[in-house]
């Protein structure tokens, strides 16, 4: 993970079987925005979004997490952004 000056944590790489041999994906993103962001395999550089191994990963995640995120307006700027409710590293 990366802390990022925004005070949120971001994944940067996933090894997703320790079976395979250097099975890792890159992701990218921002913040908690989650229309924002890659799964990409880190041999090949193609998007992984579709291989079985990261399905199954995210799957995992979803099940075990019970944080939610909602857009939100913030009042001094007006900007619209994405707020964790509940564990935020989790998001």
């Amino acid at each position: 993970t990366g802390a990022e000056a925004t005070q949120e944590l971001s994944v940067k790489s996933a090894l997703l079987s320790a079976v395979l041999c250097c099975n890792t994906r890159t992701v990218e993103g921002k913040g908690f925005d989650p229309t924002v962001g890659k799964i990409k395999n880190t041999k090949t550089g193609a998007e992984a979004t579709q291989e079985l191994s990261v399905k199954s990963a995210l799957l995992s995640a979803v099940l075990c997490c019970n944080t939610t995120l909602s857009k939100v307006k913030d009042p001094e700027t007006g900007e619209e952004k994405w707020e964790p409710k509940g564990n935020s590293s989790e998001a």
